[in-house]
């Protein structure tokens, strides 16, 4: 263990080593949809209308398809305060997500502190937590890593002041307020709960009757309930969108490929990206109930170990959670991703500060340096890939050339480019008949406005009547159907399209 007069050197280092790892992201762009909940979005820039994040569905970003998404009024908050700072310059949100970072891994390294003592178990535990390179995304993704990073936070100062709330009923208060403030930071802060009933039925002196159970974990169930409550009044829809593949059974078989994704992610972050997609094929199926044989294989795990009181059983439960919000249940926007990891990982840095705490100190160090330098030089080099949108989707398609989303994306750049003809190979790419369907559509929708670049305004019509049919609730078709027919002359027509795509842009996505 550290002496005392230690302490706050060893905090200090967890918070710098998650400075310099990351310290390349602070001279990245905008990159993704930063713009649509930054730049282009008024209400980041005007004080007076902040409070529209509270009662306004489309006050979080100024993209009409992301509008009725998501409702996270702190995170937008925090958007402001950025502005206020710097203005546009993306440098000044850079840097608040490198210090909320730092700020997190304190946090970890204070939760390992707690259960191993503060010694090379801990810090290796922050460290792995701080420098893992699908952190990258969590620090450089300004518009969809902010939320995670405050509900990280608040969620985690929640547990440890809820950890304390027998020595005083304001810390129960405190860890109820900041609690709220997670929900209000990102929905999937819920993961909490599970957590806070796990530290119960682990420790002895927290047990008690189910009463007095229920009078501890009741605020926080009254939290939720207000913020589900509230997020319906406002956007009033639960879900992001509708199923994945359009079916139930097909959805749950993408949903599964997706949690696999992030598993692995965990374990073997060696093909990071920025966007995951999956295609079909003979073992899909299989793969998609090994994924889910996986999972339930942990859960019982859990269980088991809550049932014998093993110091295991929190960090599992703790990882378990933080994956349950990302695994599309309920239908969220993505099916994968880096940031779906970040309050995972902290379940496995507090796993891997259980092991090391159990072999001698110079063993732990040893393992420790051996665990995370490695990752260290992953995570700063995942870093530098965040820098602008051309080294993002050409560090996705290296890293998977066969994911029909990174073609589709690196498609996008040889088109503003002018070259017509790579651009064209990637849409063929990503429209393979064992592409997901999504992804298929909006390829079919890239080929056509390659067509229409071309002058070729028939073949681009019969694409994009394709991406409709596919499916009808998207106003985009519509809008490039219009012009099409404008520049064949066609004025009904295009005047038909252009009623139909207002409609549905004027309509709610699920």
């Amino acid at each position: 263990m550290l002496p005392a007069r230690l302490t706050p050197y060893a905090y200090l280092a967890v918070a710098a080593l998650a400075y310099l790892v990351f310290v390349p992201t602070l001279s990245g762009d905008w990159v993704l949809d930063d713009e649509d909940y930054i730049v282009r979005n008024p209400v980041v820039a005007m004080p007076l209308r902040v409070w529209r994040y509270f009662r306004s569905p489309d006050a979080l970003t100024s993209s009409p398809s992301q509008a009725r998404m998501m409702y996270r009024p702190v995170t937008g908050l925090s958007f402001r305060a950025s502005h206020a700072a710097g203005g546009y310059n993306p440098f000044w949100y850079h840097l608040a997500s490198i210090l909320l970072h730092a700020a997190n891994a304190c946090l970890v390294l204070l939760l390992a502190h707690r259960r191993v003592g503060l010694g090379a178990a801990a810090l290796a535990a922050a460290a792995l937590f701080c420098v893992h390179p699908a952190q990258a995304e969590s620090v450089a993704y300004i518009s969809g890593s902010r939320a995670t990073l405050l509900s990280f936070f608040f969620c985690a100062a929640a547990y440890l002041w809820y950890e304390d709330a027998g020595r005083s009923r304001w810390r129960h208060a405190g860890s109820v307020a900041a609690f709220a403030l997670g929900m209000l930071s990102k929905e999937s802060s819920f993961f909490l709960l599970p957590v806070l009933a796990a530290h119960d039925f682990l420790r002895e002196d927290r047990g008690g009757s189910w009463i007095e159970r229920l009078r501890r974990w009741t605020p926080y169930g009254l939290v939720f309930a207000a913020f589900v409550a509230l997020r319906w009044r406002v956007l009033g829809s639960v879900s992001q969108r509708g199923w994945w593949e359009g079916s139930l059974s097909a959805h749950w078989k993408m949903a599964a490929h997706g949690a696999l994704q992030d598993l692995v992610n965990v374990f073997w972050p060696a093909h990071l990206r920025a966007c995951y997609s999956f295609t079909t094929g003979s073992t899909f199926g299989l793969v998609a109930a090994l994924s889910v044989a996986l999972y339930a294989a942990a859960a019982l795990a859990a269980l088991w170990l809550i049932r014998r009181r093993h110091a295991a059983a929190l960090p599992l439960v703790w990882a378990l959670a933080g994956l349950f919000p990302a695994i599309n249940v309920i239908p969220i926007e993505a099916l994968a991703a880096d940031r779906f990891l970040y309050v995972p990982l902290a379940g496995v840095a507090l796993a891997l500060a259980e092991a090391l705490a159990r072999i001698p100190a110079r063993a732990a160090a040893a393992v420790g340096l051996a665990f995370v330098l490695p990752l260290a030089a992953d995570g700063a080099a995942q870093g530098q890939v965040w820098k602008n949108q051309a080294a993002l989707d050409f560090a996705a398609y290296a890293a998977a050339p066969s994911d029909p989303c990174a073609a589709l994306h690196l498609g996008s750049h040889y088109y503003n480019w002018g070259m017509l003809g790579r651009a064209e190979q990637l849409a063929a790419q990503a429209m393979r008949p064992e592409a997901a369907s999504y992804v298929r559509r909006s390829a079919t929708i890239a080929l056509a406005v390659i067509r229409m670049k071309q002058a070729r305004w028939q073949d681009a019509v019969g694409l994009l009547e394709t991406a409709a049919a596919a499916d009808p609730r998207q106003a985009e078709p519509h809008r490039l159907m219009s012009l099409c027919w404008a520049r064949l002359g066609d004025k009904a027509r295009a005047d038909a399209e252009r009623r139909t795509a207002r409609k549905l842009s004027a309509l709610a996505p699920d």
